[in-house]
């Protein structure tokens, strides 16, 4: 045994590599399977929940992600050390190597035993394997020590000796050189195919019903479409619907430029609240959906306000785009969220700030004012400091023709001016009338009003 023992020691630099392989690759098979555990723990708890809870992830998303996580866990078994694509009783990638290791210094092993027999458990042949190169006897070549040899050639025949040398580099050679195979498979070996990119989930969009227009208006449009081929015909059908001449539309469209929305700073949950709307509303601009929920509206106000105003989305984005560096803009953006009685005066209110601006350049201040208690003032203030109220009167309602409800809007607006001239001594104070709210056929509350508020100093003008 002795001289077994010698060989072995002699064989130490092939042997105890291949031998601590198992090792390393059991702590990469721990590390492997204790990560994939523990992603599926993580995983699973996605979509459970203690009873009465409502926040585990269920629906059609998480079952497609849970089906994405078993075909995972399906390939990385193929990589872990004790189960393969059989399942138990099949072995992995890291195990095949193992057990290469293992075969090979079985192998080498047996070789040196049997070397021993046939030489007769002569310790010479220790003594002049000790002389060889067992690095070059793992690659098939045997330079063999004659020196050595004569050393003790007295004692032991040099043929046994020789022979059984030359037989041991030929095991070890063909032992190496099999364990190189093994190896070699195992890593030409295709790597499990992870599962495929889910299909993502598609909305079904309804498109926007057209918008119509009567055979006056719709040669109106012809004419500014052809005049203005660059800017979305739906903007300028929208405009045409709004009441104004063609001279005033050709004014908002010749300084009409394709602003974007600005990023809007949001917090994380507001930002869950953009998701959410972008995925119910897919048609509609995320940078829209931003601001109407940076202006402060919630999710349900912002969802009804889509949903109950959706043809006219496109135009309200384009009109906001280019109203938003207007310090205030985004509370009228806000109004016209929090209640849909405030949408028609909210949206007369940005229209009217575009016209001004593409009538009069720069000259708008702010918008939505408010008090030092933060009660609502003017809707506009100009870098002068004059005043501008924006009026979206249905004056051909049966409110107002009565008597008593004209007297009744007089006192409101009397009480508002007073109000304006403490805010904003000294500064004229216009009030612009929707006409589209006017009765035509009966003036006569309109122009009561009027006159009371002229009356008082305030300049009184109809738009458009």
């Amino acid at each position: 045994m002795d001289t077994l023992n010698k060989l072995l020691d002699w064989m130490a630099p092939i042997i105890h590599p291949l031998d601590a392989l198992r090792g390393h690759i059991n702590t990469l098979a721990d590390i492997h399977s204790n990560s994939v555990s523990q992603f599926n723990t993580l995983s699973r708890s996605l979509t459970a929940a203690e009873a009465g809870s409502d926040e585990a992830f269920i629906g059609e998303a998480a079952e497609t992600m849970i089906t994405q996580i078993e075909a995972y866990l399906k390939a990385s078994a193929l990589v872990g050390a004790n189960t393969g694509a059989g399942g138990a009783g099949s072995i992995g990638l890291l195990e095949e190597a193992a057990v290469a290791s293992e075969t090979c210094v079985t192998e080498l092993t047996a070789a040196a035993e049997v070397a021993v027999a046939e030489a007769g458990g002569e310790s010479g042949l220790a003594e002049v394997a000790a002389g060889l190169d067992v690095g070059a006897a793992a690659q098939g070549g045997l330079d063999v020590p004659w020196d050595i040899v004569a050393a003790i050639v007295t004692a032991i025949e040099v043929g046994l000796i020789i022979g059984t040398l030359v037989k041991l580099g030929w095991d070890i050679y063909h032992a190496i050189k099999r364990w190189e195979k093994a190896m070699h498979n195992t890593a030409n070996q295709p790597m499990p195919t992870l599962p495929p990119n889910p299909t993502p989930a598609t909305v079904p969009v309804t498109p926007l019903p057209p918008i119509k227009l009567n055979e006056e208006q719709q040669k109106r449009f012809e004419q500014l479409a052809k005049d203005f081929p660059d800017i979305d015909p739906d903007f300028i059908k929208m405009l045409i619907k709004k009441g104004l001449s063609d001279a005033q539309i050709r004014e908002i469209l010749v300084g009409f430029t394709g602003k974007k929305l600005p990023d809007v700073p949001l917090t994380p949950d507001q930002k869950t609240m953009v998701e959410t709307l972008k995925t119910t509303f897919p048609d509609a601009d995320p940078a829209f959906l931003a601001a109407l929920i940076g202006s402060g509206l919630s999710l349900e106000q912002a969802s009804n306000l889509l949903a109950n105003h959706r043809q006219e989305v496109p135009y309200l984005t384009q009109l906001y785009a280019q109203l938003a560096n207007i310090p205030g803009i985004e509370k009228v953006l806000r109004d016209m969220g929090v209640q849909d009685s405030k949408y028609a005066g909210s949206t007369y209110q940005m229209l009217w700030v575009l016209a001004h601006l593409a009538a009069h350049k720069d000259n708008i201040l702010r918008v939505e004012d408010h008090d030092a208690g933060g009660k609502s003032a003017a809707d506009v203030v100009l870098k002068n400091g004059d005043v501008i109220d924006l009026k979206n009167y249905g004056w051909y309602k049966g409110y107002y023709k009565k008597t008593s409800n004209i007297k009744r809007t007089i006192k409101e607006f009397e009480e508002q001016v007073l109000r304006y001239k403490k805010l904003y001594p000294d500064k004229k104070i216009t009030y612009v009338f929707n006409t589209a709210g006017m009765d035509k056929n009966d003036m006569s509350g309109f122009e009561q009003v009027k006159k009371a508020l002229e009356d008082m100093g305030v300049e009184v003008e109809t738009w458009p």
